[in-house]
C-alpha cells in the first residue's frame, strides 16, 4: 500500500449515526415515511463517506521518480510534485503537505516551522478528477549548504459534506532530493599560485614540470636547485649547466579536509568550519576552470575498504559537480576517522606524484601526522593551508616541527 490511512467522523455525524436504527424501525412500524426516509438518508451518507475515503485511499498516488535539484545559496529552483488519481469516485479534493530541512525556503508561501527538527512544513490544496494527473510547482530558494529530502508527505481529504476527515501518510521513501552547494568564498592569491605553476616564476619544483622527462640544459642561474645541476653537461662545457624539464599538465591539487575527531574538545567553531568548506568550494571551482585535476579527501567514516570519503582525481564540470555535492553532504556531526588514518590514505594515493596539497578544517597537529608532512616535504611537495581572517582568506605554507619526527 502507498498510504497509511487514518480517518475520523465529526462528532455531530457520529451522534446522527445513533438514530437511523430507531428512525427506520419507527418509520416501518408506525408508518412514518419521513422518519424512515431520514434514517435511510443518514445511512446512505455514511456509506458515501466511507466509500469516498476508500476511493481516496486506493486511488490517490504520487509520481515518485528520482529527481535531484541542485542549487547554490540564493538560487531559485522550481521543484515538481505530481499527484494522480484513478479511484471510483468522480473527483477528490484535498490538501497535500510535506516537509524539508530549513536549508531552503518556499519563495511564494511562508512555511510552518516544525521546531527543533529544523524542518519546514508546506501545504498545497488540490482538486483532481478521476484518471487525471496534476503537476504542482513549488519555487524554492537555497539558503545554506546541505542536503534535504522531501519527507513527511501527507494528504488530507474531506468528504463532500465535511462529515469526516481522512489523513493519508505516504508510506514510501520519496526520491526527490534537494542539494544546496556551499557558497564559494573567494580565496586571495590563487591566480598568482597558478601563474607560478605555469612557470612565470622559477621555483625549484614547478607544478607544471615533470622531472622524469628532461628536455635540455641551460646555463646555471643563481637560485637554481643544486639537485638540478647537469654534471655531464657541466663537465663537457666547463660551465655549470642546469637541467630543463618538460612542461606538463600531469599534476593535481589534493585537498585534505579534516573535521574534528573530538566533537567537544576542539578550537574551531561550526561557523569557521562552514567558512572553510566555502573556501574549499571556491578553490575547486578555480581548479575546474583552469583545467587543473584535483581530488578530495575528507575524514568522514564511510562503509567499505576506503574507510573515508575520497573523490578520485578529475577535472572539468562533471567532476566539479560531484565534488561540490560531496561538500554539500558533509555533516559536521558525522563519525570521523583519525587524522593519521586520513593522511595515510592520502599518502598511498600520492606515491606516483609530487604532492601539491591544500589542507582545510583542522590542521595536522600530532606526531603521526607530522611524519607524513615531513615525508612529503622530502619528495618536494608544496603544502598549503587555508588561513582566514575577517578581511578574507588566503593560502599560506604549512610548516611543521622537525623535532616531531626525530
Amino acid at each position: 500500500m502507498l498510504w497509511r490511512e487514518q480517518s475520523s467522523l465529526t462528532k455531530i455525524f457520529q451522534l446522527l449515526l445513533l438514530f437511523p436504527p430507531f428512525l427506520i424501525l419507527i418509520g416501518m412500524f408506525k408508518g412514518r415515511a419521513l422518519l424512515f426516509f431520514i434514517g435511510v438518508l443518514i445511512v446512505m451518507l455514511y456509506w458515501a463517506t466511507v466509500n469516498f475515503f476508500k476511493s481516496a485511499h486506493n486511488g490517490l498516488y504520487i509520481v515518485n521518480e528520482k529527481r535531484v535539484y541542485r542549487l547554490f545559496p540564493g538560487d531559485i529552483e522550481n521543484i515538481t510534485i505530481e499527484i494522480g488519481y484513478n479511484g471510483r469516485w468522480p473527483s477528490i479534493k484535498g490538501c497535500l503537505s510535506f516537509a524539508y530541512k530549513d536549508i531552503v525556503r518556499d519563495v511564494e508561501v511562508e512555511e510552518v516551522s516544525l521546531g527543533e527538527k529544523k524542518l519546514k512544513l508546506l501545504d498545497r490544496s488540490f482538486f483532481i478528477g478521476g484518471g487525471q494527473q496534476q503537476r504542482h510547482l513549488f519555487q524554492i530558494e537555497g539558503l545554506r549548504r546541505g542536503v534535504t529530502r522531501i519527507s513527511n508527505m501527507n494528504v488530507q481529504v474531506r468528504d463532500m459534506f465535511s462529515f469526516g476527515i481522512q489523513y493519508l501518510q505516504y508510506d514510501k521513501t520519496f526520491h526527490t532530493e534537494i542539494v544546496v552547494y556551499p557558497e564559494p568564498l573567494h580565496v586571495i592569491g590563487l591566480e598568482k599560485l597558478q601563474q607560478s605553476g605555469l612557470g612565470d616564476h622559477r621555483y625549484p619544483h614547478s607544478l607544471y614540470e615533470d622531472v622524469t622527462f628532461p628536455s635540455g640544459v641551460r646555463e646555471y642561474e643563481p637560485g637554481d636547485s643544486f639537485g638540478r645541476i647537469h654534471w655531464k653537461a657541466t663537465a663537457r662545457t666547463g660551465d655549470l649547466q642546469t637541467k630543463i624539464f618538460e612542461k606538463t599538465t600531469l599534476f593535481r591539487w589534493t585537498f585534505i579536509f579534516t573535521l574534528p575527531t573530538d566533537k567537544t574538545n576542539h578550537f574551531m567553531s561550526t561557523e569557521d568550519l562552514e567558512k572553510e568548506i566555502s573556501f574549499l568550494a571556491y578553490m575547486c571551482q578555480f581548479a575546474a576552470l583552469k583545467k587543473i585535476p584535483f581530488e578530495l579527501f575528507i575524514n568522514i567514516r564511510v562503509p567499505g575498504p576506503s574507510q573515508l570519503i575520497h573523490m578520485e582525481p578529475g577535472d572539468g564540470k562533471e567532476h566539479l559537480v560531484k565534488v561540490l555535492e560531496s561538500l554539500a553532504r558533509i555533516d559536521i556531526a558525522s563519525m570521523t576517522v583519525k587524522q593519521d588514518v586520513l593522511l595515510a590514505k592520502a599518502d598511498a594515493a600520492l606515491l606516483t606524484v609530487k604532492p601539491f596539497i591544500i589542507f582545510g578544517g583542522m590542521q595536522p597537529d600530532d606526531t603521526g601526522c607530522l611524519l607524513y608532512i615531513q615525508r612529503w616535504k622530502k619528495r618536494g611537495a608544496q603544502l598549503q593551508k587555508i588561513h582566514h581572517t575577517d578581511s578574507g582568506a588566503y593560502l599560506q605554507p604549512l610548516y611543521y616541527d622537525r623535532r616531531a619526527s626525530s
